[in-house]
């Protein structure tokens, strides 16, 4: 009998597998469960979604939510070089997987290489079936939000010294 964390495992896998170049609708309709909530980068950050509309919370969207985020990440970078470095999970379904890929801007030509985690979480029915409930998505959003950079610096203040730094 396979375990509840190999079988996790196993569909977080392919779910990424499946996310980019292009993105596979019908395995994501197969993986990821109808009213599963898809976390995009953040719980919520109204500027950020500006440049990328596809971020934050979508409670309950499921798997069109996933096919619309990897729609629009596909239309503004070419995304390259999706490795999975290590996934595991639990026995309560618990997945997380850490890897890198490689982004660059359609209309900037900047490319970037960010580290990515997600965690998702498995729920399996009555027959064992398993699907995807719960996913978050997290990358390095400062490198993959400076592919579309085109004009201007910012000035930042975070050292406690007080010390300005322009990027």
């Amino acid at each position: 009998m396979t375990s509840t964390s190999s079988t996790s495992t196993a569909l977080l896998r392919r779910l990424l597998e499946n996310l980019t170049n292009p993105c596979n609708p019908p395995i994501i309709r197969e993986i990821v469960h109808p009213t599963a909530t898809y976390i995009s980068l953040n719980f919520s950050n109204p500027s950020l979604k500006r440049i990328m509309p596809w971020t934050g919370t979508h409670s309950n969207g499921g798997p069109d939510v996933v096919i619309e985020t990897f729609t629009n990440v596909g239309q503004y970078w070419d995304a390259k070089d999706f490795i999975i470095q290590t996934i595991f999970g639990d026995e309560e379904g618990n997945v997380a997987a850490f890897g890198s890929v490689t982004f660059t801007g359609r209309l900037t030509g900047i490319t970037k290489m960010s580290p990515l985690a997600v965690w998702a979480k498995v729920e399996f029915d009555e027959s064992g079936e398993g699907k995807v409930v719960f996913m978050q998505f997290m990358e390095d959003t400062f490198a993959t939000a400076s592919t579309f950079e085109v004009a201007g610096e910012k000035l930042y203040r975070a050292d406690p010294d007080g010390t300005e730094v322009c990027v």
